[in-house]
């Protein structure tokens, strides 16, 4: 028990002694301990309660305070059990009572009422007594299914109501285990191999948890022994990948990502990676049984020349219960190489880093791609390898930032120049090849204002006029980030209006595109019932239509659910309380069919309208975040990827693009694109939004780029978006107010 003694309480103590009373050694007066001025103490008796041997100076009485500091030295327990802490702060504490190699069980000191913690204050002398019992052990061993070895990846617990025990010893080969310093009471042993996908988690007795019937009764000081634990198998498959190193040469596959694809719907329902042989398996619980593809996928960053492979051409397997279906092996198909060493027109190595640019052509389309692209090495040699069997037109890019590029042999233009057929396992040698430095053209889109800007850069994308239009807030960026994706999905334009008033050049502009639907994004607090009625009376041939919701959320949900009659490929997740991070996610949603919505980046969930619009698509959407965690934070990109894949989150999400700051964000957006090969280099300002959003249609509808720019030169994340990129044309948009003559001569930050 735990009592305060005053010093009154100490006097009456001492009387008591003197006239005869009994007392016990821990509580009599000449024992207690006396803290300085300002201090406290705390003292008391530890006991062991059975017989076995117990050594006091083995006892380890710990104080802690509410804070979770652990006041040290431990104080020696003297011969009778006795302790003491002196000269302590006030304070709030706890206490408990270990024993050395768990001999004895560790108690835990409590109040008459249960609380587990007590208060001293300055000159307080308080009682804290405990007591230990023998401590017990329980082992038993682990058996693995047959045909089946463990893993090094053994979860075993031994749990109660109030404890829960992992063993001292641990023979993971073997399987064996024992617990030590088990308290008594009822507990349910568990095993679960966790690095076995063919081995499932199991109970002692093999009853649930939950069945009274799986318990073990430990009572104080017993050695309980034999209680073994037989794993059941699951339904797994595994195997290896290879690769062929030299003809007839199969070695392993490391870091290789094994898809295991459902036939019904084509979904990825789990990607593994194989080990440093090459070993992979798919299976456990989680895993429902049915019929499947096996789908192997070299990393993004391998130097191995393979390509993605099918097991068995594509084969259907069926994963069945209870059942390990071994040794499937997946020999990756070789990539075709494509090489080229490369000078400058006096012979010299080009000093920065020239490269060679495979592209290919759609014959279905005449989509142009980027199939690869390669820096040459030391010796001036640009390797580009991992390439699927078919027809490709190299080009080279010399070492300066504004290198247009050209093809091999003198060829002036892509029509003309000479293609490559490349095999799988092929090498094609281009030989030595001369890249050259032309200048690149840059010219400028500009009006007295960003609505004559936006009126500009329409006709720029509209020659001959357009179909569907979308008028944005020109003072108020949050309609316009979901917006620009929708009217490249589209194909229409978006231009700029004041919120209160129909601007000339955007009045005009309507007027010569005559579009057969001009859609007013935002509310009437947005774009005023005035602006729109002015657009329906000066454009009677046009429907005009407002998609507005009550917040910016549910007008992005609005607006971009109205445009794409099927899910996207993908959705980049924004900010909608700022701009910076998404003055670059348009055109990168438009190359490869996605969508903008905004979300707000700090809370734990994705807004409702979002929410709904998500849950209404069915397909393999998956969400990307535009922005590091501080703009859009992990719990809402979880909760949007639950909404499109319940079972799976984690294959709904793909990496986030961001960087430290907006530069190097629109980098990572430029970066990550699906490889279309670009004409032309639009610069916008990074400081503003109404003209890098303005230009968003613009440059997604075309694959081209989109570089953001200060004032007065290009930070050296944009800067360098011009080296990765066949570049045609530079055009920079907005006045020499908004970017200067610098930014026109491509000047660097």
């Amino acid at each position: 028990m735990l009592r305060p003694l005053t010093r009154v309480g100490a006097t009456i103590a001492a009387l008591a002694v003197a006239l005869g009373l009994a007392a016990s050694p821990a509580s009599a007066a000449a024992e207690l301990p006396v803290p300085s001025p300002g201090f406290a103490a705390v003292h008391g008796v530890v006991t062991p309660q059975g017989d076995g041997p117990w050594d006091p100076s083995r006892v380890q009485v710990k104080l802690i305070r509410s804070d979770n500091y652990s006041m040290s030295p431990y104080p020696v327990v003297a011969a009778d059990g006795s302790y003491e802490f002196n000269n302590l702060y006030t304070g709030t504490y706890r206490i408990s009572f270990a024993y050395e190699n768990d001999v004895w069980t560790e108690e835990v000191w409590k109040s008459p009422q249960g609380s587990q913690t007590f208060t001293i204050y300055d000159g307080n002398v308080f009682e804290a007594n405990g007591s230990q019992r023998l401590a017990s052990t329980v082992s038993g061993t682990a058996v693995p299914p047959p045909g089946e070895t463990l893993s090094d990846y053994l979860s075993i617990y031994l749990n109660s109501e109030k404890n829960s025990y992992r063993p001292r010893i641990l023979d993971e080969a073997a399987g064996t285990f024992t617990f030590v310093g088990v308290e008594p009471g009822e507990y349910v042993l568990s095993v679960d191999d966790r690095g076995s996908r063919a081995i499932g988690k199991a109970y002692w007795s093999g009853l649930p948890a939950s069945d009274p019937g799986s318990r073990i009764v430990v009572t104080p000081g017993s050695a309980l022994t034999g209680f073994d634990v037989t794993l059941p198998l699951v339904r797994a498959l595994s195997g290896t990948v290879q690769w062929e190193s030299s003809p007839g040469v199969l070695v392993p596959a490391p870091q290789v990502y094994v898809q295991l694809k459902r036939i019904s719907d084509g979904r990825s329902v789990e990607a593994v990676l194989t080990d440093s042989q090459g070993r992979w398996m798919h299976g456990g619980e989680s895993i429902p049984p049915g019929l499947y593809t096996i789908y192997a996928v070299p990393n993004s960053n391998t130097k191995l020349n393979v390509l993605p492979t099918y097991w068995s051409e594509g084969a259907e397997i069926e994963l069945v219960e209870a059942v390990h279906q071994r040794d499937l092996q997946i020999v990756l198909r070789l990539g075709g190489v494509v090489t080229v060493k490369l000078t400058n027109p006096d012979g010299t190595r080009p000093t920065n880093g020239a490269s060679l640019t495979l592209i290919a052509t759609d014959p279905s389309t005449g989509v142009r791609t980027q199939a690869g692209t390669e820096s040459m090495d030391s010796a001036g040699v640009a390797r580009v390898q991992r390439l699927e069997p078919g027809t490709y037109v190299p080009k080279l890019l010399g070492d300066i930032a504004w290198d247009r590029g050209v093809y091999p042999d003198g060829a002036k233009t892509f029509s003309t120049a000479k293609p490559v057929v490349v095999e799988g396992g092929s090498v094609v040698n281009l030989g030595t090849q001369v890249v050259v430095q032309p200048a690149v053209p840059v010219r400028r889109i500009a009006g007295a204002d960003r609505y004559e800007t936006s009126a500009l850069v329409s006709k720029e994308l509209f020659p001959s006029g357009s179909d569907i239009v979308y008028l944005v807030n020109g003072t108020k960026y949050a309609d316009a980030l979901a917006a620009g994706s929708a009217a490249i999905e589209r194909g229409g334009g978006l231009l700029l209006v004041h919120p209160t008033q129909l601007p000339t050049s955007t009045a005009k502009e309507l007027k010569r595109l005559k579009p057969d639907r001009i859609v007013i994004v935002g509310s009437a607090a947005s774009i005023s019932d005035d602006v729109m009625n002015a657009v329906v009376e000066q454009n009677p041939a046009s429907v005009v239509q407002r998609l507005g919701g009550a917040t910016r959320y549910e007008t992005a949900a609005l607006v971009v659910g109205d445009a794409f009659d099927e899910a996207p490929s993908v959705v980049l997740l924004t900010t909608g309380q700022n701009f910076p991070d998404a003055l670059a996610a348009a055109p990168r949603a438009g190359r490869d069919g996605g969508a903008v919505l905004i979300v707000d980046g700090g809370a734990s969930a994705a807004p409702a309208p979002i929410r709904d619009l998500l849950a209404n698509w069915t397909g393999e959407t998956v969400v990307q975040a535009v922005g590091n965690e501080s703009s859009v934070s992990p719990d809402v990109l979880w909760d949007a990827a639950s909404v499109l894949n319940s079972d799976y989150p984690w294959l709904a999400i793909s990496p986030s693009l961001a960087g430290k700051d907006r530069w190097a964000t629109a980098a990572a957006l430029d970066a990550d694109n699906s490889g279309t090969i670009n004409n032309t280099v639009y610069i916008a300002s990074g400081l503003s939004f109404p003209d890098a959003l303005t230009v968003g249609p613009l440059v997604g509808s075309g694959g081209d780029r989109l570089v953001l720019a200060r004032q007065n030169c290009i930070p050296e994340a944009q800067f360098y978006t011009f080296d990765r990129n066949a570049l045609h044309e530079v055009v920079v948009i907005g006045g020499t107010g908004t970017l200067g003559p610098e930014v026109s001569a491509l000047t660097k930050c």
